[in-house]
C-alpha cells in the first residue's frame, strides 16, 4: 500500500531538482535492495511550491532520511490516502515565504 509524501521546497523553481535529488538520494541510500523492494517516487500533484509523492510504504523510510540532506526542500506531511495529501497541501500554511 502506498504512502504520499508532501514535500515543500524554497521555491517553485527548485521543485523539480528538489524531487530529482529525493529519488537519488533515497536510491543511494537503499542501495541494492531498492530493485528488491520495488522502490518507486510518482509524482500526482502539484500546487505552488509543493509537490505530493506517491511512494511504497516499505521504502518510506529512505525517502525521509533523504529528506534530510536536502536543504532546500522539507517533508510537510507523509499520509495514507492520495485525496487526504492533495487536501492536505492545500491547506496547511507554507513553511517558507513563496
Amino acid at each position: 500500500m502506498p504512502r504520499y509524501m508532501i514535500i515543500e521546497a524554497r521555491s517553485k523553481a527548485t521543485l523539480p531538482q528538489a524531487y530529482r535529488d529525493l529519488v537519488i538520494k533515497a536510491r543511494g541510500i537503499a542501495g541494492i535492495n531498492w530493485d528488491s523492494n520495488g522502490c518507486y517516487a510518482i509524482p500526482i500533484f502539484l500546487y505552488a511550491n509543493r509537490i505530493v509523492v506517491k511512494v511504497p510504504t516499505n521504502c518510506i523510510e529512505w525517502f525521509r532520511a533523504a529528506m534530510l540532506s536536502i536543504d532546500y526542500a522539507v517533508t510537510v506531511k507523509v499520509t495514507g490516502t492520495a485525496k487526504k495529501a492533495k487536501a492536505q497541501a492545500l491547506s496547511i500554511p507554507s513553511i517558507y515565504i513563496v
